[in-house]
């Protein structure tokens, strides 16, 4: 059997940003709640690498699994220069890497909300093909 393969087609989708939003590289402290594979819960602070409307990339010192839901809360100075944190919002890991001791993983709202505090730039529209 033989399979034809679409490579101007193939060559364009590889070009195109999959993601539903543009991501921007801002670092917000975080503080990250869950439970690991024993059930034992866990509370750590980790901080962002880059955010999107949707989610974002975060570094924490600990071990976490793809497909682990987490709570996140922004940790962050108030106008009178006390801490003060956003909501905890409810995440899903959709993929984990370990970096040295760190843990990288890219993380999805399970939820819609403004969590940044920040507008972001509208997604660009796909390349086209030369």
């Amino acid at each position: 059997m033989t399979v034809k393969i679409d490579w101007n087609q193939l060559s364009q989708e590889a070009r195109e940003d999959r993601r539903r939003g543009k991501r921007v590289v801002l670092n917000y402290n975080l503080e990250v709640r869950g439970a690991d594979e024993q059930g034992v819960y866990y509370v750590s602070m980790a901080r962002t690498r880059n955010v999107s409307e949707h989610g974002c990339c975060f570094e924490i010192g600990r071990a976490v699994k793809q497909g682990e839901v987490v709570s996140l809360q922004v940790m962050r100075r108030g106008p009178g220069g006390g801490k003060e944190s956003t909501k905890p919002m409810i995440f899903r890991l959709c993929w984990v890497a370990r970096e040295n001791d760190l843990w990288i993983s890219g993380a999805e709202m399970t939820a819609q909300e403004k969590l940044w505090d920040i507008t972001f730039p509208p997604k660009a529209p796909p390349l086209k093909p030369k």
